[in-house]
């Protein structure tokens, strides 16, 4: 078993934070301290003892009431519940309760209970006169009782009336069954003294269930809604079978049936990971056979394969008669889509077997490919393969890349695969194909902006630029030894200021230039660098490093960059931009962007050469959108609109561009295109008949590779901050412990790094200071006392203070980012330098791929489910890992999620919620829509484009009425319902813009570039200088499109 070592350590680890939160560390053991204080989770407190003491939840979130998931029939039992169950819900609950359900032939049901008490022992200490209170354990259990079932409910006491058990016949939720609850109260009466709370409180509680269960169906979830039915059909053999009050409930979901119900304080769940199914047996696969003498070959196996897909999608055609009735219109539709796949998969190799131009453009992203993948994996070229989806999918666009009058041209083709699946590989070489195509088709009049990738977050970003460079210059140098025409083939990097400058050079002191930051970066005076032009560390080629002092250059008003190595095919230069002026005077073959910069389109006149308006070259005919699932809310909404823009100005040079998405994590992803873009949509691979094989993809076992495991951690009666403190405590006591036993190294760096991700900077800030004040000695008190037994066994020497520790948030600046990023990459276990823990927040849950990371630590259940297995897929990819929720009983959701642990983690895909996105909304147009006709205005009509010509604008000049038409068609053709709306405010928008063109004729500009211009207005106002503006604001960045307010109490009324 590949991975047993790992999984041993991980069981390790989960062991002592049992121990240490549940309990016993011995079966009768002797505290020295209150057990109340020892440990944390399982307790049932007695009465009187549930008040909610300051610092228990952190400000601002007792009321933190969010939406529950999916599968939530809690909430609806809890309507239901008397004031007994009730109890389970407070802060230091004295009940704890299951619900289940039976058919109604069951008469009856096994229950145990087990638990134990804590008795006082004071030991007078020689010589003083006070004593010690120690506190010994007593295990309490019940025999197997056979229940039978009330018409009711019924109580049955247990140990002398300590507590008491009651069973409650709740409603029907199925023909021929019940839903019942079980629950059992701690019947103890304790005041605040500390000594009566600790004896009166009944600690490890376990309850166990016996019958012939069946599963519980939410009414919520059979709707009528396509994409909720369609993962409801997928998700079909996925039961759940009970829900906990206060505790959690696990179950054999492996089983034929469900006899057992266990409750458990801290539930685990494990997730396979979906693998890219593999065909060694095919060359086509094979990098390297894309070559003339292997035409025949591959094109051929090629056909092979789609024919054993057709197979496949025939064995699913003979299931349709066993499917359900409610779902036969769902598979139906998933059969039609495999269908269109399968034709398009075929309409590619045609096209590859025709058009010699096509193949020798597949052939060449395909040697690219393989040297890149060659050098990034380390194996021989012969060796480097596709996994089959990627090559499909590179396939399946080859008719719509070569053929303008393409069907499916204009649709959007979403790559929907799991995170670390190797989409990125598919879609760039899609994006090398084009260019290769784009090229050999085009010649000279080919240049300009061939793809146009975008991004949302700049990290992801960033990174995903260095693995997009490394391709690029195998491009570059197959364009030299070809000879292939239309210049250097180049990658751009378009991001915010925050990030990259905007200017090589400037004559203005006070404007940071890439100039003036090289040359503060040659002077060591780093700390004074915020943003960046140096965005390599090294060679995207070769390897060797680049500094400052010898790779990065200002050269005729342009930054250069040149690797330093003499037997470098790019010693002269690189094809590299990074500064917007060089972006907009070379136009990279392949810009990187992040989404929000498109904002610029209305400002910068200079954008204009991005979508070749200058003259020079073709616009982008290639679109790619990653993280598909980020475009929403706010941000999609905005951004949508942006698209018309996009489209618009591509499609004014006779191109229709292709748009590209991908994603692992989207619900209801065919209606947010079409909010975005306005098209129709076709998902990448197709789904079959279950969410573990759509033939391109299959759940792995264990074996074949690493599962993550998910810990549910919820404190009866203590706090958040105090849970992070115990977790990253027995952690790193858990591997002290490790790493004295002889565990290999590689296993121990593994779970080293402990991934801290929190759901706000807030919550990030007061952690950052507790890990640093109190985790060391937490760990060493453990070492000292608590787990003293097992420090002993293998003599584990004092667990020093010192914390190598980093932040992934947007407090650091980029270059510290880059840093952290990089340590956490280089530095393994047990060098001094690894980093013990590092904070972050959502940024984290995209762009960061680091194989050693293997331990997470989630404060409090993210909002979306999407961001929480984005986020903690980060962690375990290359080998087991584990991720620790830390949950609060008072948050609702966290509650819902830990109450149903395992109904929740078994389908998590199937949990992701809807996204939304408005671009036509009214408050979306009244925000954006005049940005969105100023950036056409300026870049399709020559006389308008100069910031000095905002005053030559006519409202009835045909270019601008013709404008304003296609403006208004194409909003119309997206929402029929807010055009007559969106065509009111923009025709507001066009007379304003034409009576201060008029009016103020030789004194109006776009903006205002000098301060000194008094005696000018603007057209674009800033949002931070809006406030007497008669214009709307307009947008320099999407970054924060929601914009605050300030409250202000003005008069309180007397009481």
């Amino acid at each position: 078993m590949p991975y047993e070592t790992y999984y041993s350590a991980r069981d390790t680890i989960l062991e002592f934070i049992t121990k240490d939160a549940f309990g016993p560390i011995e079966r009768e053991e002797v505290l020295q301290e209150p057990p109340l204080d020892t440990y944390v989770c399982g307790i049932l407190w007695p009465k009187g003892t549930s008040s909610n003491p300051t610092g228990a939840l952190p400000s601002g979130q007792m009321d933190d009431v969010e939406e529950s998931p999916d599968n939530d029939f809690g909430t609806d039992i809890e309507d239901e519940l008397d004031d007994s169950i009730r109890g389970a819900n407070q802060f230091r609950p004295s009940v704890m309760a299951i619900s289940f359900a039976l058919p109604n032939s069951q008469h009856e049901v096994n229950v145990q209970f087990e638990c134990a008490t804590y008795e006082n022992i004071d030991k007078p200490v020689e010589g003083k006169n006070y004593v010690l209170h120690e506190y010994r354990r007593s295990p309490l259990s019940t025999e197997t009782m056979t229940v039978p079932l009330p018409r009711h409910n019924k109580k049955i006491p247990l140990f002398r009336n300590r507590a008491i058990l009651q069973i409650v016949r709740r409603r029907e939720v199925s023909e021929g069954g019940s839903l019942w609850t079980i629950s059992v109260e701690n019947t103890k009466c304790a005041s605040q003294n500390e000594i009566e709370q600790n004896i009166s409180a009944l600690f490890q509680c376990a309850l166990t269930v016996r019958g012939q269960f069946v599963s519980i169906v939410n009414p919520a979830i059979t709707s009528g809604d396509k994409d909720r039915q369609k993962m409801d059909f997928l998700y079909r053999n996925v039961q759940s079978y009970a829900a906990g009050h206060g505790c959690s409930v696990r179950w054999d979901e492996k089983a034929d049936s469900v006899t057992e119900l266990h409750t458990t304080f801290i539930p685990t769940a494990i997730i396979s990971q979906m693998i890219a199914v593999t065909d060694k047996s095919l060359s086509c696969f094979k990098m390297h056979a894309w070559t003339d003498e292997h035409r025949n070959t591959v094109l051929a196996e090629l056909t092979s394969y789609i024919d054993s897909y057709s197979a496949w999608k025939s064995q699913l055609q003979n299931q349709l008669v066993f499917v359900p009735e409610s779902y036969k219109t769902t598979a139906t539709t998933i059969l039609e889509n495999i269908s269109s796949c399968i034709e398009r998969l075929s309409a590619g190799i045609v096209v590859l077997g025709r058009n010699d131009t096509a193949w020798k453009a597949f052939c060449l992203m395909n040697k690219a490919m393989m040297r890149q993948s060659t050098k990034k994996r380390n194996q021989p070229e012969d060796e480097v393969s596709w996994y089959p989806f990627q090559l499909c999918y590179a396939l399946m666009c080859v008719p719509d890349m070569t053929d303008l009058s393409s069907s499916w041209r204009v649709t959007v083709d979403l790559l929907w695969f799991p995170t670390g699946g190797g989409k990125t590989e598919a879609y760039l070489g899609v994006a090398a194909f084009t260019i290769f195509y784009r090229r050999l088709t085009k010649g000279e009049a080919g240049k300009g902006i061939t793809v146009l990738m975008r991004y949302t977050l700049r990290m992801l970003t960033a990174q995903q630029f260095e693995r997009a460079a490394s391709l690029i210059c195998e491009c570059d140098l197959i364009r030299r030894q070809e000879n292939i025409p239309g210049g250097e083939i180049s990658i751009g990097l378009w991001v915010g200021s925050e990030v990259t400058p905007n200017h090589a050079t400037s004559d203005n002191p006070d404007l940071e230039s890439a100039e003036t930051i090289l040359d503060k970066l040659k002077a060591g005076l780093i700390d004074e660098v915020k943003s960046s032009p140096v965005q390599l560390s090294s060679c995207p080629y070769c390897g060797t490093a680049l500094v400052p002092q010898n790779a990065y250059r200002i050269a005729n008003h342009r930054f250069k960059v040149n690797c330093p190595s003499p037997v470098c095919p790019f010693h002269a230069d690189l094809p590299i931009v990074t500064v917007d002026d060089d972006i907009y005077d070379r136009k990279p073959t392949l810009l990187i962007g992040t989404i929000d910069k498109f904002a610029r389109l209305a400002w910068e006149e200079k954008t204009k050469s991005l979508f070749a308006e200058d003259g020079m070259g073709l616009p982008p005919e290639l679109l790619i959108q990653d993280e598909l699932h980020l475009i929403s809310g706010p941000l999609g909404s905005i951004s949508g609109l942006y698209e018309i823009a996009i489209e618009k100005l591509i499609m004014a040079k006779g191109i229709k561009p292709k748009i590209l998405a991908s994603t692992a994590t989207l619900c209801n992803a065919e209606a947010q295109i079409r909010a975005l873009y306005g098209k129709a949509s076709f998902q990448f691979p197709p789904s079959g008949f279950t969410a573990d094989d759509s033939f391109f993809a299959r759940n792995a076992s264990g074996d074949e590779r690493p599962q993550r495991m998910y810990v549910g951690y919820c404190e009866t009666g203590g706090s958040l901050p105090d849970a992070v403190v115990r977790i990253f405590g027995v952690v790193k006591f858990a591997l002290q412990y490790l790493a004295c036993k002889g565990t290999d190294p590689a296993v121990i760096d593994q779970f080293w790094t402990n991934v801290g991700y929190f759901n706000s900077l807030k919550d990030l800030g007061s952690a950052d200071t507790l890990i640093i004040d109190r985790v060391c000695s937490y760990a060493e008190s453990l070492r000292r006392h608590k787990l003293n037994s097992y420090a002993e066994e293998v003599d584990m020497p004092h667990i020093s203070n010192e914390y190598e520790y980093g932040e992934l948030t947007s407090r650091k600046s980029a270059r510290e980012i880059t840093e952290v990023r990089n340590q956490l990459d280089r530095q393994h276990y047990p060098s001094a330098a690894a980093l013990n823990y590092v904070l972050s927040s959502n940024m984290l849950s995209v762009g960061i791929d680091i194989n050693r990371l293997g331990l997470m630590t989630v404060y409090g259940q993210p909002k979306a489910t999407a961001e929480y297995i984005q986020a903690t897929s980060r962690v375990g990819r290359s080998n087991p890992g584990l991720v620790v929720v830390l949950l609060h009983m008072l948050r609702t959701r966290d509650k819902s999620h830990f109450e149903q642990f395992q109904t929740y983690h078994q389908a998590l895909n199937k949990m992701v919620e809807p996204t939304s996105a408005t671009p036509y909304a009214c408050r979306t147009m009244d925000k954006a829509l005049h940005s969105v006709f100023v950036a056409l205005v300026r870049h399709l009509c020559p006389e308008l484009s100069r910031n000095a010509n905002a005053d030559k604008f006519r409202k009835n000049a045909v270019a601008i009425q013709q404008l304003r038409n296609d403006l208004i068609h194409m909003i119309g053709q997206r929402s029929e319902e807010t055009v007559d709306y969106a065509e009111a405010i923009l025709d507001d928008f066009i007379e304003q813009w034409h009576e201060a063109a008029v009016t103020r004729r030789g004194h109006f500009q776009y903006q205002l570039l000098n301060k000194s211009e008094n005696d000018t207005d603007a057209l674009l106002i800033p949002a931070e200088r809006s406030e007497n503006a008669v214009f709307p604001p307009t947008m320099n960045s999407m970054r924060n499109v929601d914009t605050q307010s300030g409250v202000f109490l003005k008069r309180r009324q007397p009481s």
